[in-house]
């Protein structure tokens, strides 16, 4: 025989799923922020500020783009010509002027990469207006490199004058002056 205090502890653990509480210190929720009536005010003070500053930001995210393709290009380039792996060095070559990779490089050994002139960035990201390069941006760079000849053991130097342009449709920076002679 069930006693009344077994159906009271029963009812109240049979009914914990529809929120009726026996016998508990369970206290009800307030509602969450959204139910509020000052709410609406509040989230249009909070995003007001966010879409007025919105458009402001494209061109920051645009010029941030450039930016981390400008220092991934450079850094990429450098270290294929630094470790020796031409053909990753002319992939960074404009197509148009790419040639094939000369066979003599096979005798060269770089030993050194240095930059004397920093990158300089030319033009800017604007479209068309007069006067303007059309939206057109370039960088020079100079660099030393050294280098040896493997058969004669002779060490050399050469400074290449790099000049980049950016492609803004694909964000790829292209090196327009090609890769130096090693002679």
């Amino acid at each position: 025989m069930i006693g009344r205090g077994m159906i009271t502890r029963y009812r109240a653990l049979a009914h914990v799923g529809s929120m009726t509480y026996h016998r508990c210190n369970i206290q009800p929720q307030r509602l969450p922020a959204m139910h509020n009536r000052a709410f609406p005010a509040i989230l249009s003070i909070v995003l007001l500020p966010i879409v007025l500053l919105a458009p402001g930001g494209c061109g920051v995210i645009g010029k941030e783009k450039s930016k981390n393709a400008k220092e991934s290009a450079l850094t990429a380039y450098e270290n294929a010509i630094r470790w020796g792996y031409f053909e990753a060095a002319y992939s960074y070559v404009h197509p148009k002027k790419r040639k094939e990779v000369p066979k003599e490089l096979e005798n060269i050994r770089i030993t050194g990469y240095e930059v004397v002139k920093p990158p300089l960035v030319k033009g800017q990201m604007k479209g068309k207006k007069k006067g303007g390069m059309g939206g057109k941006m370039e960088l020079e760079q100079t660099v030393r490199i050294e280098y040896v000849q493997k058969d004669v053991q002779l060490l050399r130097s050469v400074t290449d004058r790099q000049k980049w342009s950016y492609d803004k449709e694909n964000n790829v920076w292209w090196l327009e002056s090609g890769v130096p002679e090693f002679k």
